[in-house]
């Protein structure tokens, strides 16, 4: 019994490391998205000139960034050290070039950031291909993906080393910015059920109006019904006696 006892505490104790863990992803995702979305600006980039731009994805997100950002991430081992170490890889390669992001590149920046700093980081994941896996997460050719890997690498000076100081600042703000997002869910969310309840809705008036209304008409209909007697029977003393009442 001390044996099993042991072993289901152990257990749950990895089982509660496993969903911090994950939860820390998760906030590391959002910290992410919300960081490229504050950076985003109007896309410059028209007609065949988008159609030929290498960073550019056409295919509308079905899913969140950070959604899919957790996805490309859950495989491996050190999945929120990788997410922090993408956004800042992101935001150098931005700095460097002095280039404006609009929301089009959000897929292929993140994913190619993701991929070689996986590589970087996680020392079984520089052992597999991984640019034919993210390209079929992602549905971005291999080859376009492979351009853009070098091309980024190039950005960076083929730098991806973060130092400790470093690590801890972006981390920091990526769960800031995670805490806001999830505030602001939470309060749209909140907000979305207040429309949606009928105390909080102008329906509800209209409702009640309405009812009032054909209770109204109910009652002048019975009003306008004709008087019929009604009779009643009064047993008393075993004699019976005959009363009629008109309403």
């Amino acid at each position: 019994q001390a044996f099993g006892l042991m072993a289901y505490e152990e257990g749950a104790h990895s089982l509660m490391e496993v969903e911090a863990r994950r939860n820390r992803v998760r906030m590391a995702c959002m910290g992410s998205a919300r960081v490229l979305s504050e950076l985003s600006r109007p896309c410059r980039c028209t007609g065949l000139q988008k159609n030929c731009h290498l960073w550019h994805n056409y295919r509308p997100l079905v899913d969140k960034l950070e959604d899919i950002m957790e996805g490309l991430v859950s495989c491996f081992v050190d999945a929120e050290c990788i997410i922090v170490a993408a956004t800042a890889s992101i935001i150098k390669f931005l700095e460097a070039h002095k280039r404006p992001i609009c929301k089009d590149q959000f897929l292929r920046l993140a994913a190619v950031s993701i991929c070689v700093n996986a590589k970087f980081w996680d020392e079984a994941a520089a052992k597999e291909l991984q640019n034919s896996k993210f390209s079929c997460r992602t549905r971005i050719p291999l080859d376009e993906f492979n351009m853009m890997e070098i091309a980024f690498l190039k950005g960076l000076d083929w730098n991806l080393f973060l130092k400790q100081e470093e690590y801890e600042r972006w981390s920091s703000m990526l769960t800031s910015k995670a805490e806001l997002s999830f505030s602001e869910e939470e309060k749209q969310m909140a907000s979305e059920r207040r429309n949606q309840s009928p105390l909080c809705s102008t329906d509800l008036a209209e409702s009640i109006a309405e009812i009032l209304g054909d209770c109204n008409m109910v009652k002048e209909e019975v009003m306008n019904v004709p008087k019929l007697p009604t009779t009643y029977f009064i047993q008393s003393n075993g004699n019976s006696n005959l009363y009629t009442y008109a309403f």
